[in-house]
């Protein structure tokens, strides 16, 4: 309709088309909402420059569109844009900083670069607590966030820390049965994991598992990544009965809802091939390794 009307895009133009980019991104038309983003920046842009902060905040959308689509060169440089912006007009305590910082930090992990990605979350929540306070449910991921990359920097005492403060905050805003704690309890067993206590972390990773299955259903990527780690750290303990049955209908499953490529799906195979050589069976070895020559070919 608006379309029809204008002789040349307007800014609530611009503004619709945005709307309309996520709309079709949460279905899962990527493309589709790449086209209509970047049209929407294009309008944008065109009327309130490139220094104006309600045109970095449809930039910020547009690199989530190419983080979803692997174009993370592309996200980079549209995050640090929109945070230059965002930084010039409100200043550092806003939270549009935060949103940023914690966008551009994770293209620094999908990039591998965990390093570069820390400091940048460690920022963001020190702003999210001054603005917020220490106990509001939003400091929740960011802690989380925080812990998890010292986890993949082998920091397993930061990471225990951090985690432990997200899940403190959780239990203090919601039921600890609650999907808000799901992923702090997910990141908390995958410490115990790494530091050996085994008992422990199978106790919160099945709090995890168990809240989600019951709030996302079984077959969902969530519930499934956190079925896998159960298995992963049953193998770890000793228990290989039991480590088959969490990692072998995960597998199956994640092959059909993640495809074999993704990293969920190839993590737990590998899992499942350790358990099967561990306990001695090569006849499932050969068989579950076809499906590594397969996402190799």
């Amino acid at each position: 309709m608006v379309r029809s009307i204008e002789t040349t895009p307007s800014f609530q133009t611009a503004l619709l088309l945005d709307a309309y980019a996520t709309l079709v991104s949460d279905k899962g038309d990527l493309e589709t909402s790449e086209k209509l983003s970047e049209e929407a920046v294009k309008i944008a842009e065109s009327i309130k420059g490139s220094e104006d902060p309600e045109v970095a905040t449809l930039k910020n959308n547009l690199a989530t569109t190419y983080n979803y689509l692997k174009k993370l060169d592309k996200a980079e440089q549209l995050y640090k844009e929109s945070l230059r912006v965002f930084r010039k007009h409100f200043g550092n305590n806003s939270l549009r900083v935060t949103h940023s910082l914690n966008n551009l930090a994770f293209i620094h992990i999908y990039k591998e670069d965990q390093q570069k990605a820390l400091p940048l979350l460690i920022e963001a929540l020190e702003i999210r607590r001054t603005i917020l306070g220490d106990t509001h449910p939003d400091m929740i991921l960011l802690y989380s966030n925080v812990g998890s990359t010292y986890f993949y920097l082998n920091d397993f005492e930061n990471a225990e820390k951090y985690i432990l403060s997200s899940l403190n905050i959780g239990l203090m805003n919601y039921d600890p049965d609650n999907i808000s704690l799901s992923r702090s309890y997910m990141w908390y067993g995958r410490v115990l994991d790494a530091k050996q206590n085994y008992k422990k972390s199978l106790e919160y990773l099945l709090k995890a598992y168990k809240i989600r299955k019951r709030e996302l259903g079984e077959d969902k990527q969530l519930t499934l990544t956190v079925k896998s780690l159960c298995g992963q750290t049953y193998f770890n303990a000793g228990n290989y009965a039991e480590a088959e049955k969490y990692l072998l209908p995960s597998f199956n499953s994640l092959l059909k809802v993640s495809g074999k490529e993704s990293e969920a799906t190839q993590k737990t195979l590998t899992a499942l091939i350790k358990l099967y050589k561990k306990i001695g069976r090569t006849d499932k070895v050969e068989s579950y390794s076809k499906f590594i020559a397969e996402i190799k070919d």
